[in-house]
Parts: structure tokens; sequence; C-alpha cells
């Protein structure tokens, strides 16, 4: 047989000997008979969508790709390296590329193994040693996944040992945003044209009144990724258009500047516009979904869509335990997987979503996502967050409106960290005081005695701030910044919860004594009256017109306290201080509403409440009894009992629709001389017991109080 003829055949593999007739020729193989499978589209498009990911890695690093050269250097190939080198085999070069890729976590160092002495089991012992490591690993790892992140799995998935990565056998089909966002707002009917001065508007409210105290996304990397994206197209975990319309949702609510191209509903617009986008970019979540979840949650609750918003909180702490941000950094640096600022960047991201959930906790008195025990990442630092280009907090409002150039130092950092460390104290809050499986009050001495504790544990959190993180609501600072404030107001919507279980129950409570009541009730009273204070604070120094969501609930916390001090207290004087406070709670929320619709909501509650006890009150004047010494004594003094409780109904209706100034200290303490009201007739209005969320929170407004509305 020729050359020629052994030339066209199947290449074999080489051999020691060979043949004559081969030598001097190159051993190819014809593309015509080559029976090898041909790469789909679809594995085409995850390389190319994989080469763009690490262009972006390399582009968001500072530094240039790599040339892109037509010829490529002939390089020696494994086989022959390992031919040259009998050390070295390929199941070894695999090994060290999956440790390349493979990132751990030693939270605790394992127990160790006990002594083998036999000498054919050590020898045994050592050759599996590595393979049993693997299968006993108790804590987990990140692996890179079929779309080219890092995700954690825990060591009872299996897939925390290895990991196919981005080239699997099996072909997983996703959808990307990148590109096609125009395309796919258009088939949603939401593509209207936004102006680049809108965007810019609403992102700087965003972040100047929602961001600082809940700091979900860093202003300088959100900027800059931007930037890079909409210049040179190339995707990347830290930036992506539903963000960008999360964003302008929260700055719309804010802002009060007329947009007649666009719907009159702005907030709705940028909502379903990230919510179009968000149901694609969950096929392959990054980062900024992240992000994006944690924003977004916010915006359905202003809109009063609390299930919504529940559901997408509760999503993104289960995407920063998909993505690992709860674990500690102990990451393997080898080719530049993780980086300082990435590392800082998802314990800002893991921190933010914490902080929301945990206030979204508050809110509805539910659990938490995550349990303290499972997170291991450090806590915020002042390093941790930057305020853009410029350090200092800048105050922005709507244009056009008269405004002063205020700018103070920021402190997110510092806040945040604060902020962290209550939200870890209001868990604890939670799980003890208001257990929903516990329905006897048999051991209310015990939970009085925690409750205690937990007060002390507050407090000390609170003497322990340094100066510039200090706030006295008697003697406010002349100058400060909101985020501040509603640091604070925190702080005492908190210890309203730890003593409101025994300082408004309605009746005494099994095993407490008449001291203890009252001092629950006295320290319950001083922290609403010290949201009030805040409140006027913030007020004179800004308006709150714009504040961040949360701050709705701390309002509402202190408003319940106040409007059963104002009409069950028999102290004349605890009632005009609670009637003030309450005028300014309930101003306050209405202020608020013109932003968030819960707001309104919440003002909606506190007035049914008031109606329900104005009724109770009426119901008891007439029922009073009169000493009379004779029978038309008896009925001129009825009589002028109607006529004064008419006249006290009326002016008191005349006080919800139009309120007096904040000033207005009148309550007529007489009239509440009269009243002889006792907690056990307080009915559904009380404020104590386990189960205060399930059952005055879930009032249907009557009839009565419909004059109330707003």
């Amino acid at each position: 047989m020729d050359g020629p003829e052994i030339n066209r055949r199947p290449a074999r593999p080489a051999k020691k000997h060979v043949s004559r007739a081969c030598m001097g020729l190159e051993c190819i193989m014809p593309q015509e008979i080559d029976g090898r499978k041909v790469p789909t589209k679809e594995r085409y498009a995850v390389m190319e969508r994989y080469a763009q990911t690490l262009e972006s890695f390399i582009l968001s690093k500072g530094m240039e790709l790599p040339p892109n050269n037509d010829t490529v250097e002939a390089q020696p190939s494994a086989l022959a390296l390992a031919h040259n080198n009998p050390a070295t085999s390929i199941g070894e070069e695999e090994e060290e590329e999956e440790e390349h890729i493979r990132i751990s976590f030693p939270a605790q160092k394992p127990a160790r193994r006990p002594e083998i002495t036999d000498p054919t089991a050590r020898r045994y012992s050592e050759d599996i040693s590595g393979a049993v490591d693997l299968l006993s690993e108790r804590l987990g790892s990140l692996q890179v996944a079929e779309d080219g992140q890092l995700r954690f799995f825990g060591p009872t998935s299996n897939l925390h040992i290895t990991h196919v990565g981005p080239y699997p056998l099996i072909e997983t089909v996703t959808q990307s945003i990148h590109g096609r966002e125009h395309e796919i707002l258009h088939h949603a009917a939401v593509d209207n044209f936004v102006d680049v001065d809108l965007e810019e508007h609403l992102l700087r409210l965003y972040f100047c009144w929602e961001n600082p105290n809940i700091p979900v996304v860093d202003e300088r990397t959100y900027y800059f990724e931007r930037s890079n994206y909409r210049k040179t197209g190339r995707p990347c975990h830290r930036y992506s258009e539903v963000l960008t319309n999360a964003m302008c949702a929260v700055g719309a609510a804010l802002t009060s500047r007329a947009c007649p191209e666009l719907p009159e509903n702005l907030v709705n617009l940028f909502a379903s516009r990230a919510k179009v986008l968000l149901d694609i970019e969950m096929d392959s979540p990054t980062l900024c979904t992240v992000q994006s979840l944690v924003i977004l949650s916010g915006v359905e609750a202003l809109l009063t869509r609390d299930a919504r918003g529940w559901l997408y909180s509760g999503m993104a702490m289960r995407l920063s335990t998909d993505l690992g941000l709860h674990l500690s950094p102990k990451f393997v640096t080898d080719g530049g997987v993780q980086d300082p600022e990435e590392i800082r960047l998802r314990k800002l991201v893991f921190w933010g979503a914490f902080i929301h959930d945990r206030m979204w906790s508050f809110y509805v008195g539910r659990p938490e996502s995550l349990d303290q025990q499972h997170i291991s990442i450090g806590k915020p630092g002042t390093s941790d967050l930057t305020c853009g280009d410029h350090p200092n907090w800048r105050l922005y409002i709507d244009n056009g409106q008269p405004s002063v150039h205020k700018e103070l130092p920021a402190v997110y950092g510092e806040i945040a960290k604060e902020t962290v460390n209550l939200c870890l104290k209001m868990a604890a809050i939670r799980k003890v005081l208001y257990q929903s499986c516990q329905e006897s009050d048999s051991n209310m001495s015990q939970l009085h005695e925690w409750s205690r504790r937990l007060r002390a544990d507050v407090l000390a959190w609170s003497s322990q701030l340094p100066p510039f993180l200090s706030f006295n609501p008697d003697n406010p600072p002349a100058s400060f910044v909101p985020h501040l404030a509603q640091l604070h107001m925190q702080y005492h919507a908190i210890l309203v919860i730890i003593d409101r279980p025994f300082a408004f129950s309605p009746s005494q409570p099994s095993g407490l004594t008449e001291k203890e009541i009252e001092t629950s009730r006295r320290s319950c009273t001083q922290s609403a009256a010290a949201i009030a204070k805040l409140i006027r604070a913030l007020r004179r120094q800004y308006s709150l017109r714009r504040m961040n969501i949360h701050t709705v609930h701390l309002i509402f916390t202190a408003a319940l306290v106040h409007v059963h001090n104002a009409y069950i207290s028999p102290e004349s004087s605890i009632c005009a201080t609670a009637r003030q406070d309450l005028q300014t709670s309930c101003e306050a929320l209405s202020e608020v509403g013109r932003s968030y619709k819960n707001a309104l909501r919440a003002l909606e509650v506190i007035t049914c409440i008031k109606s329900d006890l104005l009724k109770r009150r009426q119901s008891r004047l007439k029922r009073g009894s009169v000493n009379a010494e004779s029978p038309h004594t008896a009925q001129s003094v009825g009589k002028r009992a109607r006529v004064d409780t008419q006249l006290l109904l009326q002016r008191e209706a005349l006080n919800e629709c139009f309120p007096l100034s904040p000033s207005y200290g009148d309550c007529d303490p007489d009239g509440f001389d009269l009243l002889d009201l006792g907690l056990e007739d307080t009915g559904p209005a009380t404020l104590g017991g386990q189960h205060l969320m399930g059952e005055a929170w879930s009032w249907t407004p009557s009839t009565d109080c419909t004059h109330y509305a707003f």
C-alpha cells in the first residue's frame, strides 16, 4: 500500500515503530471522514457568554484585553508533558485546575482522626485521604455554576465536591436581558422613553433619602458600572437595568416633578419595568439581582402590596445565600477569582439585604429569613460604604424648590454597623417575647424578667454609641443627617416593643406587681414621646415628604401608644402630652403619605382606634351613675351629661378633620377627670398581649369612622 492511501486513513495513536510507508508524511484526518460531533449553537452561545464575562471582569480591573492573534504558537500537549515527566499525570493537572476554581470556607477546624498504627492500613488511608476529605466535609464550598457565577453549595448537596462548571454536557437553556432590554420592555408595553435628566434626578433622590438607612447599593460602583455597560454593552454582575428601574421607582415616589410625556403613576411605571426585566434575569441571578429585589420589596411596601414585598425580601435573602454572601471571605485568590473590591461589595449587599429583611420582619411580625448562626461574614465598617465622588451627605430635593446648600458628614458605614447591631437584637426580642406558639400568659413573670434584660441590652447599645452618633431628643443637635434620626427612632421603637406586652395588658397579668406594670408603662410612654420629638426635629431640619420607607412603621408604633395614653390614661398630664404627640404623629403620617401609601393606611388604623375609644367614652358617660337626691335632679343631670357628651364628640370630630398646630396643649383635663376608664374596657384596641399583630392590625375600617378617612 502506497503512502497517499495510508495518509487518507483515520489517524491512529502513535507507536514506537513507524512503518517505512509513513516515514516523512504528516498524519492528518480529512474533514469529510471526521466522525466527531460538531458543537451546537447553544454551546457556542455558552462559550461566547463565558468569554464576555471574562472580558468584563478583566476590564473592570483596569487591565487590557490580550491581543487577538490570528496565529497561535504551538504548545506542547499534555500527553507530551506527561511522557517527558513521568511524575506528572493528567489526573493531577485536573486536580490543580479544580483547586484553582473551588473555594472552600473552613469556619472551624475538622475533628482529628485517630491515628492508624497498622502500616498497611496507614498506606491505604493515605491513598484515599483526598477522596475521604471531600466526602466528609461539613462546611460546603463555592462553585462556578453553569452560568459562570459563583454559587454556594452545602455539604449535603454533593455538588460541593465538584461542579461541572460553565461547560456542562447537559445544556441549560437560560435567557439574558443584556442587550435586549428595549425589546423586552416593548413586548410588555412599558418601553416609554425616559429622559436621561429625569433618570439622574430620580437616582439622586434615591441615594439621598432611601439608600443611607438600607445601604444595599454602592453609589460609586453603580455609576462606574452603568457607564461601562452603556458604552461597551458588555454584561457585568455588578450592573443591570433592573437595578436602575428599581431605584427610579423609589425616586418617583419622592419627587413632585410633573412628567406629562410619561404615565401619571411613575412609581408603577418603573416598578413594572423592573419586574419585567427581573423575571428574565432570575434565570441567571447575580449580585445586582439581590440589590434589585431589596429595593423592589420596599416599592411594593409603599404601594401597600405587602404580600409581594414580603416575598421579594425573602427572595433577596435566599439569593444571598445562593451566592454565598453570608459566608466569611476566606477565598482562594489564585487567578483573581476574588479581590478586595469584590469582597467589599459582597459584604455591602448582604448587610443591606439583612437590614431590610429584619425591618420587614419587624413590620409584619414574622420570623426572619436567615438565622444569625448561619452568618459568618464580618459586620460593615467605615470603609465598606462610599458616598460617590463626595465624602459628605448632600441634601437633594426636587429642582425648582427652595433649599439650602447643606453638606454633612455622611457616616454611612458607622450608621450601617449600628443598624445591624440593632437588627440582631430585634430577632432576640421577637423570639423571646412574641412567640406565636405560646398562647398562655402563665409565665408572664419570667417574660417580664427577660424583657428587663433585653431592655438593659438595648440601653447598653445606646450608651456605647460614639458622640457623633448620639442624639438627645430633648436637645437635638443644630444639624444632623436624616438617617441618624431614623436610627434613633428605630432604637426607641424597639424599646416600645419590649415593654408593650406588660404596659397595656387588658388586666393585671398574673405574677406581676403594680410597680412592674407601671415601670413598663412609663418606659413605653417615654420611648414613644422620644419618637415624637425626633419627628419634630426632622420636620424642622427637613420636610417629612422624603423619608426612608421603614420610617412609617416606626411612627405607627409610637402613635399606637399615644392614642391609648390620650384616651385611657387617668393622669391629665399624660393625656395632655399624649394628645400633642398623637397629633404630631398623625400629621407626620399624613405628610409621609404623599410619598408612601402605607403611611395613609397606618393613619386610617389610628383614626379608627380613636373613633372606637370615643364611642367607648360616650357609652361610659351615658352609663355614669348619678347620685341624685330627686328624680328631677337626676333628669337634669342626665340631660346635661348627654349635652356635654355630644359637644365633646363634636369637638373631637373637628379636631380630627381640622388638626390644630403641634403647639396646641389644651386637652380639657377636667373632662378626663370625669372618665374612670379602666384598662379592662379597652377591648380590641388594647396594646398588650402576644397576639396584637394578628388582631388589631387586621381591622377593617367600619362605617362609623368613614368621616375620618383621608
